[in-house]
């Protein structure tokens, strides 16, 4: 059985689909306590997703009724999304850095299952929204999708932005029963998906420090793959001829004091139909699982602290906002040109650690941002960063915990610390290409901060 990645974009959902109104219902009548659901997002604001899903085949039709024929399609993802800018506390500029991703295939009657990386495994995607204020179409935004110069195929890009443009959630607070509804299925299992979901605002946890609103979803949703090429530069080829029908119930469970969807687990039973078009029609039968784990970390201080900056007067020496080079009477002083920064495009290392840096020629909005990769002891971890000047500060992944790390460069020296641990590295060659505090018992350990 040949699937296209039907929901390697469905766990964003869990940070940026969830931004305004679709067509909530009107509000019941009395002074009933409203929640609101819509997320409010700072600069600097960072999650870790762990999401699953799979289509578990079970049945097949034959000539004598349907016979037992076990077969699994999965994908597994994990990856890190950063807030990068926000206007009006929704995002404008987002990163996503993709960490291990794998696809499991197993065909229906089977005996082994192969699995493959994800072709999104280890990139680092930016995405820059366009936010539409027509109240005609308030649920579709515009994206534009930076790949630092890995080529996405045209179907992972249409998943991207049907991940990211709609909007489920009420912009508008709702009360306990309220009920809404979209057409806008594809932003959970993909581009080429079609269907309705209904949502509804079921009750309130109250956590220890804390409540979450529970919101109960159900939808039915259809999908049709058949043989297609797109000529583009992300030239890709579907030979498949086949249809899914999806059934599901669920909930997603929304922190009050943020607007993040924590979780979000759907079930339910899926019908597929092979070879339909070529009047060789093969029904299967299975179910549908859906499930998602967002986690917050600790934000990038580096993009905070630029949001809460004082943003200076244009006119605070001149009241009269007089043309500032029509005035013989004043005369300004262009301000000393600030330091060129460090490059850090580069392999720095000693005999415990080597540390591999790429700048990606892109930039945050508070500096250059770099990817690369910290070595020790023979095992590897992913890491992204952005300088400021000579100053290094970012994250780096160890077993798909985020720790974070800080680096200053004098010279051909790399000084990197990490928890309680510094280390001087020294400049290797250009790349053309945890760190944290005390852990308490059972909890991941920092590899660097020893």
């Amino acid at each position: 059985m040949i699937l296209s990645i039907r929901w390697r974009l469905c766990g964003l959902i869990c940070l940026v689909v969830v931004q305004a109104a679709m067509s909530a219902a009107a509000a019941a009548p009395g002074q009933q306590e409203t929640f609101d659901l819509s997320p409010r997002f700072k600069p600097g604001q960072r999650w870790s997703v762990a999401s699953d899903a799979f289509i578990r085949i079970q049945t097949t039709d034959g000539p004598l009724g349907r016979v037992s024929t076990p077969g699994i399609t999965q994908d597994v993802q994990k990856y890190t999304i950063t807030i990068v800018e926000v206007a009006d506390g929704k995002w404008t500029k987002l990163d996503i850095d993709y960490d291990k991703c794998d696809l499991k295939t197993q065909p229906a009657g089977a005996a082994v299952a192969q699995v493959v990386a994800d072709p999104l495994e280890r990139k680092h995607l930016s995405l820059t929204r366009t936010i539409h204020a027509d109240p005609q179409t308030p649920h579709v935004d515009t994206i534009e999708i930076d790949e630092h110069g890995d080529a996405l195929t045209v179907e992972v890009e249409d998943s991207l932005k049907a991940a990211f443009a709609p909007q489920l959630m009420p912009a508008t607070p709702v009360q306990l029963g309220q009920v809404w509804k979209s057409d806008q299925a594809g932003a959970i299992l993909g581009a080429d998906v079609q269907g309705k979901l209904e949502f509804k605002l079921d009750h309130i946890e109250n956590l220890k420090d804390r409540r979450r609103a529970v919101v109960a979803i159900t939808g039915l949703a259809s999908q049709q793959l058949g043989a297609q090429v797109h000529g583009d530069k992300h030239e890709h080829q579907m030979l498949v001829d086949l249809s899914i029908d999806y059934k599901f119930r669920g909930a997603a469970y929304v922190d009050l004091a943020t607007g993040l969807i924590e979780e979000l687990d759907l079930d339910g039973p899926v019908d597929e139909e092979h070879g339909a078009a070529q009047g060789q029609a093969l029904r299967q039968h299975g179910q549908f699982h859906y499930q998602v784990r967002c986690t917050p970390q600790e934000p990038d201080a580096t993009l905070a602290a630029a949001a809460n900056a004082p943003r200076p007067d244009a006119n605070a020496n001149n009241p009269a906002a007089n043309n500032p080079l029509g005035n013989d009477a004043i005369i300004y002083h262009s301000p000393a040109a600030a330091p060129a920064p460090a490059d850090f495009n580069a392999t720095f290392g000693n005999d415990q650690i080597v540390v591999q840096l790429t700048n990606h020629q892109g930039q945050l909005s508070n500096g250059p941002h770099y990817t690369g990769i910290i070595t020790i002891a023979q095992k590897s971890f992913p890491l992204h960063a952005t300088a400021d000047g000579q100053n290094l500060t970012g994250t780096f992944d160890s077993d798909g915990v985020p720790f974070n790390f800080s680096a200053t460069l004098d010279g051909a020296t790399l000084k990197l610390t990490s928890g309680k641990s510094t280390y001087a590295l020294q400049r290797k060659q250009a790349v053309g290409n945890p760190p944290g505090a005390d852990a308490p018992a059972n909890a991941p350990v920092n590899p660097l901060g020893q």
